[in-house]
Formats: structure tokens, sequence, C-alpha cells
């Protein structure tokens, strides 16, 4: 097991080639990290913290995100090939979900259930700060 790990280590470690930040700060707000993805070719990385999205250059600097998440934005991976993130969303309908709606300012959800989406995110258009979640997101329900 511990061969395979190391095995595992050195083929990212080689596959990257760059230097990666200890650490990105993004301040503003009560955030919480939930999901990070890695897009080397484009030397950049997409972050998710429950009702926000960011795009960073490998230094950690912000150079793009969505707004109007109004919901769980989770887990995250990128397929390099189709040049999208697929994220969990799940739209709550509970305290935590009325306290996401409050703080974006937006109306509660009219829904007696929670409900769960893959989150497409075409990242190729989130090329600014404050991109509409519509302009770039596609919902999938799951």
């Amino acid at each position: 097991m511990k061969r395979i790990l190391l095995m595992a280590a050195l083929i990212l470690a080689v596959a990257c080639q760059r230097e990666f930040p200890e650490v990105i700060r993004i301040e503003g707000g009560k955030l919480h990290v939930q999901g990070i993805a890695l897009d080397q070719k484009a030397g950049c990385m997409y972050c998710s913290f429950t009702s926000a999205f960011f795009k960073t250059d490998l230094e950690g600097n912000i150079t793009g995100s969505v707004t109007g998440i109004n919901g769980h934005l989770g887990a995250m991976v990128f397929d390099a090939a189709g040049r999208k993130v697929y994220a969990s969303l799940e739209i709550k309908d509970d305290e935590i979900g009325k306290g996401i709606s409050k703080t974006l300012g937006v109306q509660e959800h009219n829904r007696e259930q929670s409900c769960f989406y893959v989150a497409e995110i075409d990242v190729d258009k989130v090329t600014g700060m404050e991109i509409p979640f519509d302009e770039v997101v596609k919902l999938h329900p799951v």
C-alpha cells in the first residue's frame, strides 16, 4: 500500500511540474472551502465555498467568480477535455438553506424537501468577477 501511495505521489509531482501555493487566501465573508479542482493546462484552480465559486491563478490570486449560487456548492471535479467543472449542488429546505438565502438577500425556496443537482460550470466563461450563475452553469437533477 505504501508503495502505491508513494508511486501516486511521484506521478503527481512529475505531472504537475509546478510549485503550488501553501495557502490561498480569499477574504471577505464567512466562507469555508468545499471543493478544489486543478486546471493544469490553463494554470488555474477552481474553488467552491458553499455559495461561492472562485477561479484563481496558481499563486492564489482571484481571477474570476460566479455569483447567485443559492445553495450548497460542494465537491468538484474538473473535466479537462470538456473544459467543465462538475460540482454537487444541494438546495436545502432547512435552516441552513434559509441562512444561505438570507445571507445572499434572495427569496427562500418554496420546496418541501432538499433538491440535489450536478452543477456543470463552463470555466471558460468565468472571465471576470461576479459572473451571473445562469450564464455559466447548467443544472442536472439527480
